[in-house]
């Protein structure tokens, strides 16, 4: 039921690549399907590479942080 909800939204879309009269072939479930699962990817793989740029950005500044961290509890000890 909640896929034939997804689906509804894309059925209703107009598809400006598709001729009307081969629309009928494209209309179907599996091609939903297949371009929800394509949009899913996209966007997932987007995260991941804003996550890796993130990681990249901060490692080194924590890297520091850390050794400063591990010096003053040398000095304490």
């Amino acid at each position: 039921q909640t896929i034939q909800k997804l689906a509804s939204q894309y059925l209703k879309k107009d598809w400006p690549v598709v001729k009307p009269d081969e629309r009928s072939e494209y209309r179907n479930i599996y091609t939903v399907w297949k371009s929800f699962l394509e949009g899913t990817i996209q966007v997932a793989q987007s995260r991941i590479n804003i996550c890796e740029n993130y990681r990249n950005l901060i490692s080194e500044p924590a890297r520091t942080v850390k050794l400063y961290k591990e010096q003053q509890l040398k000095k304490v000890w």
